[in-house]
């Protein structure tokens, strides 16, 4: 710490010695116990003309940045290559591109809704599917389940939250539990949602060519009584929380 602390230091004092505040005509300050980033941040907004040099000077990383300087780089701490800091017109951070899928498991009594796909493979699986813009996740899954399975659900909790993060962008899925609402049959007539759906009991499963191992095994789960979260999990910023029970 006491390394970093001095590091800063330096930097600070360089940028005070050759540029000043144009408002107060002081010498350009910046609290020490502030990080690099913060450092050059401030400088950019004090002074222009020493945001033209900055915007010379960092091209690369903040270590490019410390040895255009003339400092000890050794404490610096290195930039993540996957993120470099190319200039500082992008110290904002950029809108991570988020991708929301749902994938419902419809249950009636030991059977569950499986739907073939007329893509990969023509495979079994349970109703899944993107959510549209301006949709809700549980929308989504009453939707999908409509439209691939034929039947109308309504929903009884949540199985589960995904969130995966790649490089450059975020697969984020939630796994519903439902019930059918009537005895409408199961859809028979192809379309390009899907071919056809049916219900099946978990032995019959292992017969069927399914898109995924967690077919079963999400059925397994729920037949070893795994915990059902409640659907109030999900909820927009605007919702006031409520009683817990």
């Amino acid at each position: 710490m006491r390394d970093r602390t001095e590091f800063i230091r330096n930097i600070s004092d360089r940028l005070a010695q050759k540029h000043k505040n144009p408002k107060t005509q002081e010498p350009f300050k910046i609290n020490q116990k502030k990080s690099l980033r913060t450092l050059t941040q401030k400088a950019y907004t004090l002074n222009s003309n020493l945001s033209q040099s900055l915007s010379k000077l960092v091209r690369g990383d903040l270590f490019n940045f410390a040895l255009r300087l003339g400092l000890n780089c050794q404490y610096l701490p290195k930039t993540n290559p996957d993120r470099p800091w190319n200039t500082l017109n992008s110290m904002s951070r950029q809108p991570i591109t988020t991708f929301y899928f749902v994938l419902v498991v419809v249950r009636y009594q030991h059977r569950f809704l499986l739907i073939q796909e007329p893509k990969y493979g023509q495979n079994w699986y349970f109703p899944h599917g993107k959510v549209d813009p301006g949709e809700t996740l549980m929308a989504a899954a009453v939707r999908e389940t409509l439209e691939e399975g034929g039947i109308p659900i309504a929903l009884d909790g949540i199985l589960r939250i995904e969130h995966t993060p790649f490089k450059d962008k975020a697969r984020f899925r939630v796994i519903f539990l439902a019930h059918p609402l009537d005895d409408t049959p199961p859809k028979s007539i192809a379309d390009c949602e899907s071919l056809r759906a049916g219900w099946f009991c978990r032995e019959e499963m292992t017969k069927l060519p399914l898109r995924a191992q967690e077919v079963c095994e999400i059925c397994d789960y729920l037949a070893s009584g795994g915990p059902i979260y409640p659907l109030r999990l999900l909820t927009d910023k605007s919702s006031p929380f409520g009683c817990p029970h």
